[in-house]
């Protein structure tokens, strides 16, 4: 079933890189449910990754950060190089705050952290396809929307927002 986003419907090309099959298939399930994706393509090798990109011309990467014979971070960087009105989207099993900083800095525009809830996904691409996914948010605005999506008060004080990490809170965006 295909979520419902609106009159406005973009037909975008998704490549996805990852060098899991499991993860990949489970990535193109869940875009294939959000209807936005014109054409979906997957690589596991990042040998093919130019040649795919000047072929294929995605809208969206979606990435490992770790990959054999190189990492997403460079990938991103080329990326955005070739496709600077593109978005790349990291995902990686880790969660750690000096990767999320690399991987922002070296052009991705979303961080995921493994296992991925498909709803907070979906609703990340549906952002991303209708323009409005890479506007500014305040800090403050992003913490106190997590909060209360995981039941707390958002005006908490001492809250460390980095350790308490919750199934919604599996996705970093760059600002």
């Amino acid at each position: 079933m295909k979520l419902d986003i609106g009159e406005v419907m973009h037909h975008i090309k998704i490549l996805i890189i990852d060098q899991s099959r499991i993860s990949a298939r489970q990535l193109y399930q869940m875009i294939s449910r959000t209807g936005i994706a014109e054409e979906i393509r997957y690589i596991e090798e990042i040998d093919s990754f130019d040649r795919m990109i000047a072929e294929f011309k995605p809208g969206i990467i979606i990435s490992d950060i770790f990959l054999r014979g190189g990492d997403g971070f460079s990938l991103a960087e080329r990326f955005k190089t070739l496709n600077p009105t593109g978005k790349a989207i990291a995902i990686s099993n880790f969660s750690s705050e000096f990767i999320q900083k690399k991987a922002f800095e070296y052009g991705f525009d979303y961080y995921f952290v493994k296992p991925i809830m498909d709803s907070v996904f979906n609703k990340r691409l549906i952002d991303i396809a209708e323009g409005i996914g890479s506007l500014p948010v305040s800090t403050e605005n992003s913490i106190s929307e997590i909060l209360l999506q995981i039941g707390m008060a958002a005006n908490l004080l001492g809250y460390n927002f980095s350790v308490k990490r919750s199934a919604s809170s599996s996705l970093t965006q760059r600002r």
